[in-house]
Parts: structure tokens; C-alpha cells; sequence
């Protein structure tokens, strides 16, 4: 069993490097601020916070 790998932020950088962890199969919890300060928000996990789910790539 691989290592939980907790990414601390949830922007566009970070959900990058959380999709390459997940489909190499590591369990992966991102961690966000109440209020995230994302830029592109189509784009990152982090927006879950504000709809409650997101789904970047089927």
C-alpha cells in the first residue's frame, strides 16, 4: 500500500501534481482554506470548497 500523500492548497499547480499521484495510486486528501485564493478556478480541487465536488477530468 502506497503512502497517504496530504497536498496542503488545492490551485491549478497542486491539482496537477494530485492527478499524476492519483493515477499512479496513491491516496491523495487536499487540504484548503476556507476562502481559496485560486486564479483559475475551472481548473482546481480547491474549488470544491465552494460547490462541494469537482471533477477535473473524466
Amino acid at each position: 500500500m502506497k503512502p497517504l500523500v496530504l497536498m496542503r492548497g488545492g490551485g491549478d499547480i497542486a491539482s496537477g501534481a494530485v492527478y499524476r499521484l492519483k493515477r499512479a495510486g496513491y491516496p491523495v486528501v487536499v487540504n484548503e482554506i476556507a476562502i481559496p485564493t485560486m486564479i483559475r478556478r475551472e481548473v482546481c480541487y480547491g474549488n470544491a470548497v465552494h460547490r462541494g465536488e469537482m471533477i477535473l477530468e473524466r
